[in-house]
């Protein structure tokens, strides 16, 4: 039987966190192969690293091991803290980054926090050498010796538990480069201002359709059938831990809404689903699409007819989580979905191409009425 690399993943980290932490947090739901690979390495991964370390520098200088490895120890959390944690995850969180910049950021916070674990280091170092000759340059060569070593094995352990799926199975392109669906219309609350906007796929004409000023990071979307006239359907916005409300009347001929609760039009994006709405000539589809719970899980498309497989997550060290949430199947077999908090995708699964459509949250997707349903 053909294992999932994903499940075997999960289960190689899942189990080793629970024989060196607790049996209590050993559930099936409880996080992902790097959430505990991070988990790991914060607990007991600096004091193996450490320890690793200052024996190198006993050996390789001729210095007190005892000494070394306590330095190193130390010096260890300090930097995860101070330099790992703190700075660089304070750098990443000032930095704009969308799936375009993000393949280049991301290699910048790895060289960065490189940087900044040398210098941290170098102090712990250069205690390790006191009444050694040329102290401040057998410091250097041995705090960049040391680092190295660490950052190979660190860079292999974190390597092992990251998703990287939407960058290394699938191509960004810019969205004009995409085979888009005509008839489809998108609606989205837009992060710059948490007004709706709306406007067609194919020509991205977008324009501010509705006020709600949303303020909360799970706000969205949904279409729900009209009371008025039931052959069209209503836009609602969700509020979240509020409730939903119609904004706009009879916008849509055909659409498909997202499911929560029963008769019911609000709908919490945090709530994964493996049944997605499909819209149009969607619903005739061998593909079926839907997306997980966790940021590793992201977005997952099956071929019924031939078997073929695609994926798209990203999960990455410095708390870089882009989960995938809202997916609908549009016309021509694309995915339409919310990447992150603030990234409005689209998706071709034959191509395998992925293209930013704008910035915002809680998106929906319907074609438009009839002009002579207006009259």
């Amino acid at each position: 039987m053909k294992t999932d690399s994903h499940s075997l993943k999960f289960w190689i980290f899942a189990g080793l966190a629970v024989l060196l932490l607790s049996p209590a947090t050993a559930q099936a739901n409880a996080g992902t192969p790097l959430i505990w690979a991070t988990m790991l390495h914060l607990v007991i991964g600096n004091l193996l690293i450490g320890v690793f370390e200052g024996y190198l520098l006993a050996k390789i200088f001729k210095l007190p091991k005892l000494k070394s490895i306590l330095l190193m120890i130390f010096a260890n959390y300090v930097s995860m803290w101070l330099g790992g944690v703190l700075l660089v995850s304070l750098v990443g969180g000032l930095i704009p980054v969308d799936i375009s910049s993000g393949r280049w950021i991301y290699p910048g916070l790895i060289l960065l926090s490189f940087i900044v674990t040398l210098l941290i280091e170098y102090f712990f170092v250069f205690w390790a050498f006191k009444g050694v000759q040329e102290r401040g340059k057998k410091a250097w060569k041995g705090t960049f010796l040391t680092q190295t070593l660490s950052y190979i094995i660190l860079f292999g352990w974190y390597g092992m538990c990251s998703y990287t799926s939407l960058y290394t199975e699938n191509k960004i392109v810019p969205l004009f480069d995409m085979e888009l669906p005509k008839e489809i219309t998108i609606y989205f609350i837009s992060t710059e201002d948490g007004n709706v906007y709306s406007g067609n796929l194919a020509e991205q004409n977008w324009k501010k359709v509705c006020d709600v000023d949303s303020q909360r990071r799970w706000d969205c979307l949904n279409v729900w059938p009209s009371e008025a006239n039931t052959n069209l359907w209503d836009l609602v916005y969700c509020e979240q831990g509020k409730g939903s409300r119609v904004i706009l009347e009879d916008i849509a001929q055909d659409a498909s809404p997202f499911f929560y609760r029963e008769n019911s039009p609000f709908v919490d994006p945090w709530i994964p689903r493996s049944k997605i709405p499909q819209v149009g000539e969607a619903k005739q589809s061998f593909w079926h699409f839907g997306n997980g719970f966790w940021a590793a899980e992201g977005f997952w498309g099956r071929n019924k007819k031939n078997n073929e497989e695609v994926r798209v997550a990203l999960e990455i060290p410095y708390q870089w989580q882009w989960y995938v949430r809202l997916v609908t199947h549009l016309p021509t077999d694309k995915a339409l979905f919310q990447l992150g908090f603030e990234q409005i995708c689209l998706y071709d699964p034959v191509k395998k191409q992925v293209a930013l459509v704008a910035k915002g949250k809680g998106p929906v997707a319907v074609i438009s009425k009839k002009d002579n349903d207006e009259k």
